[in-house]
């Protein structure tokens, strides 16, 4: 009985020798937790895990309680980063960066063997298409449902406008135009907005000075040749008239709305496909009779009148977008 208790203490009992725990190598500008916190916990967690080798870089942010962790393998290759906040106790981030530890060396233990190489199978490329003909491409592009024209063009145009009247005083001016065809038609329709500086009648002592608003609308009938070509055209406009006495005792405003008809004709050129430039010529004609008069205190008939023209030459010159 006493040689084997004698032998049991000699030789120990099996499986009861201890482990030395796996170091881990901790730098960083982070005091706490100590390597050897970090050591003690990952062994309580993990016992069999060895860290040899393995770096541990530990600093802290911007507030106390903030602790940054970044891994490195034996090759100082980085591994993984992690941040932690709000802990301030050097016992429960040692915990932390052990349980990360534990969790992190596992997975990349279990990835250690090689990924096999497999030799490339041997695609077989699909033979290119052959090229259209050129009656192929005519059929598929005729028979295509997306492929349908306009039905309309739209053509958005600017310029300057010069207007001569009657009594051979000219005013300068601002025309935008509008005009809408039907795609392989020789008609389209047309509206357009006038704008004219002030000119000046003599009035008695003084001068009335009076200018135009102009809207109109109507038709036009284009005649295009290639890249260039002209067209005709014939408008009804509405006219904001707007008189206002000058060097007299008490200048008087005033402006009324009359009716009047245009026609003309419009040369161009088309650069671009979207693009043309143009010069046109109109004759505008106001029927309706205006006349300003200078009315004294106490009279009931003018002292003086003018009348405005009723007659104008209209230039312009411009350009102009196209929707094709």
């Amino acid at each position: 009985m006493v040689e084997l208790l004698v032998l049991l203490i000699v030789g120990g009992v099996p499986g009861t020798e201890e482990r030395a725990p796996s170091v881990v190598e901790v730098t960083g500008d982070a005091s706490c937790p100590t390597a050897a916190q970090i050591t003690q916990s990952l062994a309580r967690l993990h016992p069999d895990l060895d860290a040899h080798g393995w770096g541990v870089e530990l600093s802290t942010g911007t507030s106390a309680a903030d602790l940054r962790m970044r891994v490195h393998d034996p090759s100082n290759v980085l591994v993984g980063e992690r941040r932690f906040n709000g802990l301030t106790d050097c016992d429960q981030r040692a915990d932390a960066v052990a349980a990360t530890l534990a969790v992190w060396l596992g997975e990349l233990a279990a990835q250690l063997l090689p990924a096999p190489i497999y030799p490339a199978a041997n695609k077989e490329e699909p033979p290119a298409p052959e090229a259209a003909s050129p009656s192929a491409l005519v059929v598929s592009r005729a028979t295509a449902p997306n492929a349908r024209p306009p039905a309309w063009q739209l053509e958005l145009g600017a310029a300057a406008l010069g207007s001569i009247d009657e009594t051979g005083a000219g005013a300068a001016g601002i025309d935008l135009s509008t005009w809408v065809r039907p795609v392989g038609r020789l008609w389209g329709l047309q509206a357009q907005l006038e704008w004219e500086s002030p000119r000046s009648l003599t009035l008695g002592p003084g001068f009335a000075d009076w200018q135009r608003v102009t809207l109109g609308a109507g038709a036009h009938l284009p005649l295009e040749r290639g890249w260039g070509g002209f067209e005709l055209a014939a408008r009804v406009l509405a006219g904001l008239t707007v008189t206002q006495g000058r060097d007299l005792t008490v200048p008087h405003l005033d402006a009324a709305l009359e009716p009047g008809f245009s026609v003309g004709a419009r040369f161009f050129v088309d650069p671009r496909p979207s693009w043309r430039g143009w010069l046109s010529v109109g004759l505008a004609l106001w029927p309706v009779r205006q006349q300003v008069g200078l009315f004294s205190p106490t009279a009931a008939t003018p002292s003086s009148l003018a009348t405005l023209p009723q007659l104008e030459l209209l230039l312009a010159l411009g350009g102009s977008w196209l929707d094709l």
